[in-house]
């Protein structure tokens, strides 16, 4: 009996090591996928080493992640996450280097013109009768994603989204906006290191337009102001602000408008690799640290409501650059700041 045991307890010994061993066999095999595909290159052994450390933990977290969820909901319900460009960095860096917003530029309207403006837009949204989805990337008011790279110019790249649609719409013709114009010449916002949508429109305003992509093209990095006036193509006059943090109403808004920047907490985006965010608000409260751009919304097959979402991080990222979180209960508070640029 003494032996038995004993082979017993040698054979469990073996299959975790031999588990062990598959286990780092895969994450060493997932680091050169990773490399390879997103071109990563360090500038020393250490460096590299260091990196690796930084993404075995993530993919054993998000692998982890995906275990615990699997199975609870329906696969197009189920928000899957994995290796992205983002794997070898830590959630901190993710969030300084990447997520970058400047709350405090917020415009604080007085409370009685705030309120009759709410009052009267409400009064409009009610009155229309939405679709129970749409999306405007069939109605050619959405530009292809663009990558914002190591740059913190999330606020610019969805100011830019949410001005190439209002300017499709309005004069049927979709064109790609310059981003690096608003990084270089919209010296209330911070650049790279962050900014936000209300600030980049009163630029534009000010500086009589905005240039398109092929005009002033994105480098990626604050440069010197180079605008011409002479090539300036969309031209604001304003922005608007959602009336109702009710989704709902929303809905209507978007509907009516074309597709609006909004600000979110972001901090779950760094993994995702597909379906609908979901959890309870408390997983996920209002803390903006990005910016991105609504242009659709619709249900689930098991009928979870949801956004779809525009990012600013490339078409390998998500779902083909976007991604979906679910509607209704203000998630990751991504009903707290939802603004259109007004163009002439």
């Amino acid at each position: 009996m003494k032996f038995v045991k004993l082979i017993l307890a040698f054979l469990l010994v073996t299959c975790v090591f031999t588990q062990e061993l598959d286990l780092d066999k895969e994450i060493n095999d997932a680091f050169e996928a990773f490399l390879e595909k997103y071109q990563k290159i360090y500038n020393s052994q250490f460096e590299k080493d260091s990196r690796f450390n930084v993404f075995k933990n993530n993919y054993l977290e998000t692998h982890q992640t995906n275990g615990n969820i699997q199975g609870t909901l329906e696969d197009d319900d189920n928000m899957k996450v994995g290796v992205t460009q983002f794997s070898d960095m830590t959630k901190e860096e993710f969030q300084s280097k990447i997520l970058n917003l400047n709350m405090a530029n917020i415009p604080k309207p007085s409370s009685a013109n705030k309120k009759f403006l709410e009052n009267e837009e409400e009064r409009n949204l009610q009155s229309i009768t939405i679709p129970s989805s749409w999306d405007w990337r069939l109605y050619g008011a959405v530009t292809n994603v663009k990558s914002q790279g190591a740059c913190g110019a999330c606020w610019a790249f969805t100011a830019a989204a949410n001005i190439e649609g209002q300017y499709a719409i309005k004069y049927r013709k979709l064109m790609n906006f310059s981003v690096q114009q608003m990084l270089d010449c919209s010296y209330g916002d911070s650049g790279c290191q962050g900014g936000i949508m209300n600030s980049a429109y009163d630029y534009i305003s000010r500086a009589g337009g905005l240039q398109t992509d092929s005009s002033y093209s994105y480098i990626g990095y604050r440069g010197s102001c180079n605008f011409n006036p002479a090539l300036a193509v969309a031209r604001v006059t304003g922005y608007q602000f959602a009336p109702s943090t009710d989704e709902t109403q929303i809905m209507a808004f978007l509907y009516s408008r074309g597709p609006l920047g909004i600000t979110m907490n972001a901090n779950n985006l760094q993994f995702y690799r597909g379906g609908v965010i979901s959890g309870p608000y408390s997983s996920c409260p209002y803390a903006p640290n990005h910016g991105v751009t609504i242009v659709g919304y619709g249900n689930t097959p098991a009928g979870t409501p949801y956004w779809v979402i525009k990012n600013s991080f490339g078409s390998g990222w998500g779902e083909g650059g976007y991604f979906r979180i679910v509607r209704n209960i203000g998630l990751c508070g991504i009903n707290q700041y939802v603004i259109t640029a007004n163009l002439a």
